[in-house]
């Protein structure tokens, strides 16, 4: 049974915390507020027009390569009711889902796509947006595990082009799998164990790409929810995009000054912006034999590769755009404007980084002719097994200071006020009272005979060596008790504080689905949350 328990963390920055407090300084730099009624948001985007048919179309297309549950077809056609609207987040398709913030982010964008339905009563479709056009694999090639109370980095092994898209990359399955299996080695052998196994290589049969893998995956650990995924460097919605880049270049140059703008703008008001941006940056890439290059404007106002790798005038960057869409693509920064073109958006769901992304981007959508939607900070859980709440118990650790700081102080509190028996100062002592005793045995053998007084000293050293491991196994069975206590401190601060931060961004789903079984998700995704908590723990 599953339980939970709202925990209030710290936030990293002052921002995040002043825009979840919904202080004037942050909601500035925002269209609307993040827990707000969305009717008006509803309204105004009754107004807009979108691509809906060609949407419906395309995602079909990508869902049957994925295979997905059939009921997923029926959700996706609703997208073509001019009612509906969507609430939309994303992530990079890490390997194996990459870390649990993943999985959390998909359980927000459900939860508050099913909020808004029964609120608004009208459809609202929960859309998972894949970054497959995100080039660095360095970033999605690996998973932690515990190892021995250490956690080991499993990488990924295979070479691939220095800026090719994930979406484009295809894996190479024998590397992959030799991969897979050695991260199962390292895992507890559990009931559920073989069919976690079963799964995972089921979905890296039928994939070509690591996009492939990572959108099977999550179609296999939510079978029964309802929600859509989108590749965003699927050439079917490549296609959709063509008039929506040609107007990211048509108005690049307010796009790129109101984001510089709001940057200083940021800055001023004492946060702390997370990307260097200048009013010459072109805020798109090109791909030129199956690498990426981000484009800026020159003082002749051409569109150039960072390191001059290709020249366009405005015209030929537009003929692009119009005949061979497949070449462009977004960066973090226009993203959220063509899902804005592409989406009737009702709300986009993200974690703290991206919503400081976001913070800059509010005269960027009007320089585009958009409106910014609501955005709502995701919800972000921390997962506790039955083996680490009992520890947490025993060891009488705060629940809240063990997931934002680690254990480190109820450890040296713990070890404070422990006690070391003297074992080596009794055993020295005892050692130097042998050797008095021994000293007229020496003398008496050796007047019975010369070579006993070689057999009494021999024994000497044979007790002395007897009583070197008495000590030693003494000392052992002193420390023993405080090395096991210390032992449970470092799994609850791998558990709960991995590597210094919150576990969702450290820790992998599947260990979880090994101890608990396929379905854990989906019992977490049916219990309630209220997205203005900052933290959940999850007592699995």
């Amino acid at each position: 049974m599953i339980q939970t328990q709202s925990i209030t963390l710290e936030q990293t920055g002052s921002f995040i915390s002043d825009y979840r407090n919904q202080t004037k300084k942050a909601m500035e730099f925002f269209e609307y507020e993040p827990y707000e009624s969305l009717e008006q948001r509803y309204d105004y985007l009754k107004t807009q027009t979108f691509p809906r048919e060609k949407l419906v179309q395309a995602i079909q297309h990508m869902h049957r390569k994925w295979d997905a549950p059939e009921h997923t077809y029926t959700h996706i056609q609703k997208l073509a009711d001019e009612n509906s609207t969507v609430v939309i987040g994303g992530q990079q398709a890490g390997v194996l889902t990459g870390p649990l913030y993943s999985i959390n982010k998909l359980i927000s964008i459900i939860q508050y796509a099913r909020k808004q339905e029964t609120l608004l009563k009208k459809p609202v479709l929960p859309v998972f947006w894949i970054a497959g056009e995100d080039h660095d694999f360095e970033e999605i090639n690996h998973v932690f595990i515990q190892e021995k109370n250490n956690l080991r980095k499993h990488r990924i092994r295979q070479h691939v082009q220095e800026k090719a898209t994930v979406s484009s990359t295809f894996m190479n399955h024998s590397i992959v799998r030799e991969w897979v299996d050695a991260v199962f080695a390292s895992l507890e052998e559990t009931v559920h164990a073989p069919h976690v196994y079963q799964m995972v290589n089921n979905c890296l049969d039928a994939a070509e790409t690591y996009v492939d893998f990572f959108a099977r995956m999550l179609f296999a650990l939510f079978p029964n929810e309802p929600f859509i995924l989108v590749d965003s460097a699927d050439p079917y919605i490549r296609k959709i995009e063509q008039p929506y880049f040609e107007r990211l270049i048509e108005h690049q140059q307010q796009i790129a000054t109101s984001i510089y703008k709001t940057d200083v703008a940021f800055n001023r008001a004492q946060y702390n912006s997370i990307v260097e941006v200048s009013p010459n940056d072109g805020h798109l890439f090109y791909h030129l034999d199956g690498e990426r290059i981000l484009l800026e404007r020159d003082t002749r106002n051409n569109w150039v590769g960072k390191q001059k790798e290709v020249v366009f005038s405005n015209d030929e960057l537009l003929e692009v755009a119009r005949n061979h869409p497949e070449l462009l693509s977004n960066n973090v920064m226009t993203r959220p404007l063509m899902q804005e073109m592409l989406f009737p958006t009702l709300a986009f769901v993200g974690g703290g980084g991206e919503i400081t992304y976001w913070a800059l981007l509010k005269e960027a959508f009007k320089g585009a002719r958009l409106q910014m939607p609501p955005v709502i900070p995701r919800l972000s859980f921390t997962y506790i097994d039955h083996k680490t709440a009992s520890a947490l118990e025993t060891l009488q650790v705060d629940l809240e200071e063990s997931i934002q700081r680690g254990v480190q102080s109820a450890k040296m509190y713990f070890l404070s006020k422990q006690t070391t028996l003297p074992v080596e100062t009794m055993m020295s002592e005892f050692k130097e009272h042998m050797k008095e005793v021994y000293e007229p045995l020496h003398l008496f053998a050796k007047e019975i005979r010369a070579d006993m007084e070689e057999l009494s000293k021999a024994n000497e050293q044979i007790v002395l060596k007897e009583l070197n491991y008495l000590q030693k196994r003494m000392e052992q069975a002193v420390k023993e008790p405080v090395e096991n206590v210390l032992k449970q401190f470092a799994e609850v601060d791998h558990m709960l504080h991995p590597n210094g931060g919150l576990q969702e961004r450290v820790w992998n789903p599947v260990p979880f689905l090994v101890n608990q079984g396929l379905d854990i998700f989906e019992r977490v995704l049916k219990e309630p949350f209220d997205f203005e908590k900052t933290h959940y723990a999850i007592f699995i």
